[in-house]
């Protein structure tokens, strides 16, 4: 169940990126504006997201975002931002195709929090919409799944 996309280092210091290819890249700033760009409004009637944990890993799935957000247009792709509550420096990016709502973020610490946040974003890309962060927490030591 890997997800087959690439993660990225998203550097949290800047306020601003510009996506180029399912790669984002820094243009400049001092602040943490560019969450709100990536993420754009959170869509407070999505609620279709459901993590499970493991010691190593996180499986993530959802149901797409509502139609009062879509509209007319339809999901073209969806981004993963996580990374530990703790850290302070840099979130992890995963680019899903629209038709991918189960993925697993592996490699994780056992016993940590981590934050998530589910985008969608829409085919003429006018509309970002979010789940809102979520915390989960994988589980404590034994042997990594």
């Amino acid at each position: 169940m890997e997800s087959g996309v690439p993660e990225r280092n998203v550097q949290v210091r800047a306020n601003f990126f510009e996506e180029k290819d399912k790669e984002i890249k820094y243009i400049g700033g001092k602040s943490n504006y560019y969450i709100f760009f990536l993420s754009g409004e959170t869509l407070d009637s999505w609620t279709g997201i459901q993590a499970n944990a493991s010691n190593s890993f996180i499986d993530l799935s959802w149901t797409p975002p509502p139609n009062s957000f879509l509209g007319a247009s339809s999901v073209e792709k969806y981004l993963i931002l996580y990374r530990p509550i703790s850290a302070q420096d840099c979130y992890r990016a995963l680019w899903l195709p629209a038709d991918k709502t189960l993925v697993r973020t592996s490699r994780l610490v056992s016993f940590t929090n981590y934050s998530f946040i589910l985008v969608a974003i829409t085919t003429d890309e006018s509309q970002r919409g979010n789940t809102g962060w979520i915390r989960v927490q994988t589980d404590e030591g034994g042997k990594p799944d």
